[in-house]
């Protein structure tokens, strides 16, 4: 595991992609709905899924290993004037079969629902938002050091 964030992402967006060939584009969110308007056009094709950490809470485990637990977020938009409500919760439902009780990889829990809204931006885009509790593990400060052990003392009792 080089990065446990970038790993996890390509692996959570490879499996996206590889269940849900009907997304015409899968990726981190960036924020890219956002900056969509009536005379900047999306940089991203629709229907697109936008994927993203939130607010992973990290403990500390023996060894500088670290444990997190937090929400991966999966925003489903759709363009309002070429979709209808089939299309809107069949890719929800895709989604979910494709990522609900997965072990994407060594070092990560069980990706499981735990919710699901839908959402509007402006009258073209229709979104749902659905999370899924997640556990990761990071390994990478892990104390490598090499221990040895202490010579047991020698006591000279004839000198």
């Amino acid at each position: 595991m080089n990065n446990v964030f970038v790993d996890f992402m390509n692996l959570v967006i490879s499996r996206v992609q590889a269940a849900v060939p009907a997304l015409q584009f899968v990726g981190q969110d960036f924020g890219q709905l956002e900056k969509t308007g009536a005379t900047t056009p999306a940089a991203i094709a629709f229907p697109c899924a936008l994927i993203d950490l939130r607010e992973v809470t990290w403990e500390d485990l023996p060894g500088n290993i670290q444990q997190g637990t937090g929400s991966l977020q999966i925003r489903i938009a759709v363009d309002a004037a070429g979709n209808n409500v089939n299309t809107y919760y069949a890719l929800e439902q895709a989604i979910h079969k494709a990522l609900q009780g997965q072990v994407l990889g060594n070092g990560y829990g069980k990706l499981l629902r735990r919710s699901s809204d839908s959402e509007q931006l402006g009258d073209k885009l229709h979104l749902r938002v659905v999370k899924y509790a997640l556990s990761l593990r990071d390994n990478s400060t892990v104390d490598n050091s090499t221990k040895t052990a202490r010579p047991n003392p020698v006591i000279n009792k004839y000198s």
